[in-house]
């Protein structure tokens, strides 16, 4: 499995639950889009938020970008940032 291409996170969007790849996750959070990750336990939402903000701000970061909102394109074919 890995995270970067195979559709592995479900989300709760607008009352559909959907199944992405991380880049697709990160792209969603930029946009607004996510209601709910049903996946997560209750004691695990604050980590799996750190987790994803510490994530995404690395990557901005490390493409000198400063806007969440990115195309999943450039977050997918900038796996590269961390060795993917």
């Amino acid at each position: 499995m890995n995270l970067l291409r195979d559709p592995l996170l479900r989300t709760d969007q607008v009352g559909t639950v959907k199944v992405l790849t991380l880049p697709e996750l990160l792209t969603a959070l930029g946009e607004d889009a996510v209601d709910h990750l049903p996946g997560p336990q209750r004691y695990q939402e604050d980590a799996l938020h750190v987790f994803l903000s510490y994530l995404a701000a690395t990557i901005l970061d490390r493409l000198h970008q400063t806007s969440p909102q990115q195309k999943r394109s450039v977050l997918a074919t900038r796996s590269q940032v961390f060795g993917g």
